[in-house]
């Protein structure tokens, strides 16, 4: 029994480091820090434990920087260790929709899974309209994006996509509707 003593006081010194680094390297991301960031994510992975906010800061730090397969690599790795956490559902869907592989469907159980616990939240709503969208199934989309809009949330991203799905379905009213609010609020931004 002393060496399993010793074997989880080792885990745990592990997954303690893991949370400093990956802490130091969050600083160094926020200060625009890239390659330092990296280098302290990289020697927190290196430790093979299991602290999973590592995992996800790690992934979605490499997915904003366009690396999607490592991205995506490491928050499966942060979902197989807690499936039912909706922050890296959320992160992992909005990855595969990025991948260029064809993924959709990951990506929608994810979706769907956040949705079911949240109907109201605003990362499913999108990402749900975006689904659709990509599969030619724009009522469906519309359902969704049209909630994404109304959100407390919503952003001018969200307006333009929803513009754009009125163009593909051929309600140009709409869509002309909802581009002139996207440029009436970039015009308040940029003033």
């Amino acid at each position: 029994m002393v060496g399993l003593g010793v074997l989880e006081d080792n885990i745990k010194n592990i997954d303690q480091s893991q949370a400093a680094l990956t802490e130091k390297a969050a600083c160094q991301e926020k200060l625009g820090e890239v390659d330092a960031a990296r280098d302290l994510y990289r020697k927190a992975e290196r430790l093979k434990g299991t602290y999973v906010p590592l995992f996800i800061r790690y992934g979605w730090f490499l997915v904003k920087l366009g690396e999607l397969a490592e991205g995506i690599r490491l928050l499966e790795r942060a979902y197989r260790l807690q499936k039912n956490n909706l922050k890296i559902r959320r992160k992992l869907a909005r990855a595969l929709l990025l991948s260029e592989e064809d993924r959709v469907d990951e990506a929608q159980d994810h979706f769907e899974y956040v949705y079911q616990r949240d109907e109201n939240d605003y990362v499913s709503l999108l990402g749900l309209g975006q689904v659709h969208e990509r599969r030619g199934e724009y009522e469906a989309a519309l359902e969704f994006l049209q909630r994404a809009v109304n959100h407390e949330k919503a952003d001018i991203n969200c307006k333009f996509f929803l513009g754009t799905v009125y163009v593909k379905m051929k309600e140009f009213k709409k869509a002309l509707s909802m581009f002139r609010e996207v440029l009436r609020n970039r015009k308040r931004e940029l003033s």
